[in-house]
């Protein structure tokens, strides 16, 4: 296997993290794989991936993770490595940068506690905060990552404080999020999106974070220029282990996660959980003695960074491969456009699923009332009826089109959302569906066929009270009616 290693390079940045963040070497973790490094430049990452991409890498291990406002490589190298439809390691688009406030709603959710909280804009909200919340209070920005700025003077006692800091942090950043400070002992769980199951992510052993004499939160400071191995031990209590586990995993799907991400957490006196933050891009693969927090909890849990190594590297091209359409768009001489196989299907096989996947949805009386003449007509013809009334219809992006073609011999079927083979498929061959069964009610316009089948049925129409609700109901129906004869 071929692995491209990607890493920032701080050549032209001054930023202090970069005296923090050496350059890794991963050969010695992939033993039998060519490995190479790559430190990608803010002003050339997308044509250096794209020189990249001739070089038929099987990976990228994306290692650049600085804070979107500095001079090396961020979020634009995910944007560069979908583009060019690459795979890699590491976080999504929508996973790189993780709102705090959201981060709270999202463990909510997951049925995990926070610390109290308000997120403020204005002085205003600044009272709010003092009238909600209890001293002493943790103060720090919506919207940033990894401690970065953070002191000893974002733990604040009074309302003098607060107002000082808070007021410097919406200066700068705009929001500010305050919180009740959670005061106990600190654990991180690292936690890997499982490719086999994706409600079942891999959670790694939690480590405790010892405070050194003086210190009750990290700071920058601590967590960046300080940082030693020795200030992690592995959980002693196997039941808190557990629930730290099991609360780090709930969130992370939570968040349809990918990748890998680490979660802070505290547990007070009375051992309850809170979290405290969620990072989807923590810093991993460090060499000995400049191990990254990541790095000590693959060594206490005995994964190790080669096995965390060869498992993201797994999730990622299988990743990329569940996001490769299984067909293509092409123009025909017959009607117009019409979409074709890429490989080999057999029958039953799905070739796009819609099932779990966002779709534009209307109401009948929503385009009667809304749509343009022509854009009605459009749904007229190529509308998804889900309920008499209720409509999936052509996505707004035009890349996302499915002009799939009618034939009354048709080797395709939808089958609840997702759209399956009727029969064995090959590679090149036009996949079509039959309208009256998978489309057309009774209200879709009458056309002449020109599929060209034997089967040609001549004039299409729809069938009456044809949708996915009433189909699945059918369905129900049949097998109600199998397990009755079955049982006789």
């Amino acid at each position: 296997m071929k692995v491209c290693v990607l890493q920032p390079d701080y050549s032209q940045s001054a930023v202090d993290y970069k005296n923090y963040d050496p350059p890794r070497n991963l050969s010695h973790l992939l033993l039998e794989d060519q490995v190479d490094h790559v430190f990608l430049n803010k002003a050339t990452t997308y044509r250096q991936l794209k020189e990249l991409k001739n070089k038929d890498y099987n990976i990228f291990v994306n290692l650049c993770t600085g804070c979107l406002d500095w001079e090396v490589p961020s979020i634009d190298v995910i944007v560069a490595l979908e583009q060019l439809n690459l795979p890699y390691t590491g976080p999504t688009f929508d996973l790189y940068e993780i709102n705090k406030e959201l981060m709270k709603y999202v463990a909510y959710v997951a049925g995990v506690r926070t610390p109290a909280f308000v997120k403020a804009e204005t002085l205003a909200d600044v009272e709010s905060a003092c009238e909600n919340l209890q001293f002493p209070l943790f103060v720090k920005p919506a919207a940033s990552s990894d401690s970065l700025g953070i002191d000893a003077q974002f733990y604040v006692t009074t309302k003098e404080g607060l107002y000082s800091k808070a007021a410097d942090i919406i200066g700068k950043f705009g929001q500010v999020l305050i919180e009740e400070y959670a005061p106990g002992r600190e654990f991180t769980v690292l936690v890997a999106a499982n490719p086999e199951n994706r409600s079942s992510p891999l959670t790694y052993k939690s480590l405790e974070f010892v405070f050194p004499d003086g210190e009750h939160f990290k700071t920058y400071e601590l967590k960046v220029r300080r940082n030693r191995p020795e200030f992690y031990i592995t959980c002693a209590d196997p039941e808190l282990d557990l629930r730290l586990r099991d609360a780090a995993a709930k969130i992370f799907c939570e968040y349809n996660g990918f990748g890998y991400a680490c979660l802070d957490f505290r547990v007070n006196e009375q051992n309850e959980v809170f979290v405290l933050s969620i990072n989807f891009k923590p810093s991993v693969f460090y060499s000995e003695g400049a191990e990254a927090l990541a790095d000590c909890i693959l060594k206490f849990d005995g994964a190790g960074s080669s096995g965390f190594l060869k498992h993201i590297i797994a999730e990622g091209i299988d990743r990329q491969k569940r996001r490769q359409r299984k067909f293509r768009v092409r123009k025909n001489t017959i009607s117009g456009y019409g979409i074709y196989a890429i490989t080999d299907f057999k029958a039953g096989e799905i070739v796009v699923q819609f099932e779990e996947q966002a779709k534009r949805i209307v109401t009948r009386s929503h385009v009667e009332s809304h749509w343009s003449i022509s854009a009605q007509e459009s749904f007229q013809r190529y509308a998804l009826p889900l309920s008499e009334e209720v409509f999936i219809f052509w996505d707004e992006d035009p890349a996302k089109w499915l002009p799939t073609n009618h034939s009354c011999d048709a080797n395709m079927v939808l089958r609840g959302l997702n759209i399956c083979a009727l029969r064995d498929i090959a590679a090149g061959e036009e996949l079509t569906l039959d309208y009256s069964v998978s489309i057309y009610s009774e209200d879709f316009p009458e056309f002449e066929c020109q599929c060209g089948s034997f089967k040609c049925r001549g004039i299409i129409r729809g069938t009456s009270g044809n949708s996915v609700t009433w189909r699945e109901k059918e369905r129900k129906k049949s097998q109600i009616r199998s397990q009755i004869q079955a049982g006789k």
